[in-house]
């Protein structure tokens, strides 16, 4: 029965090892879309231009993580971070793991869940992570509301800082398959202190989301995901994949950042 965690936890190493150089650059909202044997693989990526006087100048980040489901209310997952800075190579930043647990799952109405991360940094005078907090998801089969409000401590040999990270999306299912939707982000550093709005990162912009299945996969691996009956009617392995444009809304906030999502869930 571990079969095939291992094999995602080896698939995770593998792509970091191959991927030379995924990030605090890089946006997704977590759901409490959980479903017991669900195993996916995928990439989280992050593209950004214009760089107003406080932004970081960050080219390109991106994410490539492996996760299972042990359980109908338990996922975690295994990921490594890239990033390239503007006129830089790009490099390994972070590795991390991270669990899912589901308090409440979501059929309609709403739903409750609890992320936590931990990111080691593999650059030196860079902080590791710990980020937690409670996932909220609202609204009926065809839209729903998904708020992410986490906490972000930072540790570093001689300080720590405690952040706020948040992240909202609220989403339409156009047809099977197919949903559009509108995504938000934010960084508030040392969320303790009154800090100008100078310093703190919030953007917002449209998504399309899009599901397709697959007829097979290698080693005659199955789904078991729930999220969208696959062609023929029934669960089977798919592709997915969110795109997205978003616009800084302050001057530590890069101009314009696109995002493209994509994995496999088998």
């Amino acid at each position: 029965m571990l079969t095939r965690p291992i094999s995602i936890a080896a698939a995770a190493l593998v792509a970091a090892v191959l991927a030379t150089p995924a990030s605090a650059g890089t946006f997704e909202v977590k759901g409490v879309d959980v479903t017991k044997g669900e195993a996916e693989l995928g990439s989280n990526s992050a593209f950004f231009w214009g760089y107003p006087v406080n932004a970081d100048r960050l080219r390109y980040s991106t994410e490539y993580g492996a996760s299972y489901s042990f359980s109908d209310f338990w996922k975690v997952g295994l990921k490594v971070n890239l990033d390239k800075a503007v006129g830089g190579d790009l490099e390994p930043v972070s590795i991390g793991a991270e669990v899912l647990t589901v308090f409440k799952r979501y059929n309609g109405g709403w739903g409750l869940g609890w992320y936590s991360s931990v990111d080691l940094a593999m650059q030196t005078g860079d902080p590791d992570t710990i980020t937690s907090g409670p996932i909220l998801q609202f609204g009926n089969d065809k839209t729903t509301l998904t708020l992410n409000p986490f906490f972000v401590s930072n540790f570093l040999p001689d300080q720590k800082s405690g952040d706020f990270a948040y992240g909202w999306q609220v989403k339409h299912e156009v047809r099977e398959g197919f949903a559009i939707g509108i995504e938000g982000y934010g960084y508030i550093p040392n969320v303790w202190h009154s800090s100008s709005s100078d310093a703190q990162e919030h953007r917002i912009g449209p998504v399309i989301y899009y599901e397709r299945a697959l007829k097979s996969l290698p080693f005659g691996m199955a789904s078991k995901s729930s999220s969208l009956k696959d062609a023929g009617g029934g669960d089977g392995p798919k592709w997915q994949m969110e795109a997205g444009v978003f616009f800084g809304l302050t001057d530590a906030t890069q101009d314009i950042a696109v995002k493209f999502k994509s994995g496999i869930v088998y």
